[in-house]
């Protein structure tokens, strides 16, 4: 068994790496603090597969260590082209889990194929996700996405 201290400095060299900080409080009671202390200070969740976006799902439903990400104000959705993910987001995270949330970055979506286009209700659910905070809208962003129809997207985000 190794002393604590050596543990705490062996997590202090992941503090860019927030799922493996988020594997590090899950998995230790001792590894918690100084999990918990790089986790409270990333402002920016990034989210590249559904096996991230599955654990910090399940996460963010735990009352119990959910505030892991209460000072969370960037979600970055970042596609995985092999396996698309990014359209079941809005409907497995919950907004009120998130209550610093202002800004949710959706990166390198293709939505050229019909089976892959999002669910009719996915940009309302991403609008009430984005605008979770109580000070106010939150903003949408979408970088290095590929459209069949853009107008009817367009169109879907301008009634939000």
């Amino acid at each position: 068994m190794f002393p604590l201290e050596l543990w705490d400095h062996v997590v202090d060299f992941l503090w860019t790496d927030p799922p493996t900080l988020l594997s590090c409080a899950l998995t230790c009671k001792a590894w918690l603090p100084a999990s918990q202390h790089h986790l409270r200070r990333q402002t920016t969740m990034t989210i590249r597969n559904e096996t991230m976006l599955k654990c910090i799902a399940n996460v963010l439903c735990s009352r119990r260590s959910r505030r892991l990400f209460e000072l969370v104000e960037t979600v970055r959705v970042v596609e995985d082209p092999t396996r698309p993910f990014v359209r079941t987001v809005p409907f497995r995270l919950p907004a009120s889990a998130l209550p610093a949330l202002t800004r949710i970055v959706m990166e390198n979506i293709c939505w050229m194929i019909p089976a892959q286009e999002p669910h009719h209700q996915f940009f309302e659910s991403l609008s009430v996700l984005a605008r979770a905070h109580e000070k106010g809208a939150g903003a949408i962003e979408l970088v290095q996405c590929r459209f069949r129809r853009v107008h009817a997207y367009a169109r879907r985000l301008e009634s939000r």
